[in-house]
């Protein structure tokens, strides 16, 4: 079974940059993961502001679950994979 990410408009200040290799990788693990990506510059994004509420001290279970209820795809399980990935 595979879940899709799609564009995640979760809330995130930080400027979005692309390092092909750093993105490539992560790509990768999603595929690996079961998470089928319907949007690279979304799936980063969402990375990339997950990683920062983290950052700001939100735990990570009100992250995942915000993962999660941000992508009608992603169960809390894949979400917390997703999560754990960025």
């Amino acid at each position: 079974m595979t879940a899709a990410l799609g564009a995640t408009p979760l809330v995130y200040a930080g400027h979005v940059s692309a390092d092909p290799g750093i993105d490539a990788s992560f790509f990768d693990a999603l595929t690996k993961a079961g998470i089928t990506i319907k949007s690279e510059p979304g799936a980063v994004k969402a990375a990339k502001a997950a990683c920062g509420m983290m950052d700001q001290g939100r735990p990570e279970i009100d992250v995942v679950e915000l993962v999660s209820r941000q992508n009608p795809g992603l169960d809390t399980t894949r979400a917390a994979q997703f999560t754990a990935i960025a």
